[in-house]
């Protein structure tokens, strides 16, 4: 199974108010639209974070960036985001339907935000909370003014602001994963590895690991199934095979 780890940085959306107090904006005020300025992803597994960004002289300009990611979403057979089912697919699906691009395929996703509501009541669902919590690590540090930088800056702050953002971006894809690694065991219908080999060897559907151990069973109104932990991961799984069924009716 092919997992990515990605996240994608969009830029501020430019409009025009009258007012600080303004609510609402409406879709005419609307100066200048977002664009993906960055994105960066990993294999999980692999050492080396991978990104790609815009080119300071023309920020306005994320069509490079998102044929990238577009074609990299599109390799994985999992993808696994914080909040990306509602925020980084679609905002790039966006991007693609705008440049005229090529649908992404149908994506198989873990979103460790959904996940971890499912499964947990922490204080903060948020990936720096998640992360000083759980592995002790957390986001790089910054502020909105970066984004400004990279808005309204002149040619030198905004190649600074962008390096910056690259950096901050390519940290959140290695946090995601470390979170993502804590938090499998848990997840429940987790996409399952068994599908992604040619073996008839039965395997631990978070991780892959073949080392399961039996301990008790599993019953259904229909059968019973024999119910194995993974000693790698600590996930809890049931044979795909039941040891007895019953006719109901």
């Amino acid at each position: 199974m092919k997992v990515l780890i990605w996240d994608v940085e969009l830029s501020y959306m430019l409009a025009a108010v009258f007012s600080c107090k303004t609510e609402y904006i409406s879709p005419k005020n609307i100066v200048k639209d977002q664009t993906v300025l960055c994105g960066a992803w990993k294999w999980l597994g692999d050492k080396k974070t991978h990104f790609v960004c815009v080119d300071p002289a023309d920020v306005d300009n994320d069509l490079e960036v998102t044929q990238t990611l577009r074609d990299i979403v599109s390799e994985a057979d999992v993808i696994v985001h914080h909040n990306g089912d509602r925020f980084d697919v679609k905002k790039l699906n966006a991007r693609v339907i705008y440049h005229g691009l090529e649908p992404i395929p149908q994506l198989k996703t873990v979103d460790t935000l959904k996940e971890v509501r499912k499964i947990a009541s922490f204080s903060s669902n948020t990936l720096d909370f998640l992360g000083g919590r759980l592995v002790g690590d957390s986001k790089i540090a910054t502020s909105y003014a970066l984004w400004l930088d990279i808005l309204t800056g002149d040619l030198y702050t905004r190649t600074a602001a962008l390096k910056a953002m690259v950096k901050y971006n390519k940290k959140d894809v290695t946090l995601l994963e470390d979170v993502y690694l804590r938090l499998r065991p848990y997840i429940k219908n987790h996409p399952n590895m068994n599908l992604f080999v040619d073996s008839d060897v039965e395997m631990c559907p978070n991780c892959g690991g073949k080392h399961l151990q039996r301990r008790g069973f599993y019953t259904t109104l229909k059968g019973k199934y024999q119910r194995l932990q993974c000693t790698d991961c600590g996930a809890w799984t049931k044979s795909g095979k039941s040891v007895k069924t019953v006719s109901i009716g």
